[in-house]
């Protein structure tokens, strides 16, 4: 794990390099530290419509949603398979 220290307004950057020239060849996400009160730092987030940014809690809930209708989606297939086993 990385760890950096940040001041309000001061940004962070993470892009994807090129692996022989060591180019950054795009850049994913750039961070902003927005405000910092007490225990709590509020951060803004600029990125291509193509990355998808959540909060780690929400992450989880859709990795456990699409858990359960890959098994859903198997049990369904299992199901119409014993149908034509003799």
């Amino acid at each position: 794990m990385l760890v950096l220290s940040r001041l309000k307004d001061e940004k962070i950057i993470i892009y994807l390099k090129d692996c022989t020239s060591n180019q950054p060849t795009s850049i994913l996400a750039t961070i902003t530290i927005i405000e910092i009160k007490g225990n709590k730092v509020r951060l803004g987030f600029e990125a291509p419509k193509d990355v998808i940014i959540h909060r780690e809690e929400v992450f989880n809930q859709i990795m456990k949603e699409l858990k359960e209708q890959q098994t859903w989606v198997i049990q369904l297939q299992k199901q119409r398979m014993d149908m034509f086993v003799v």
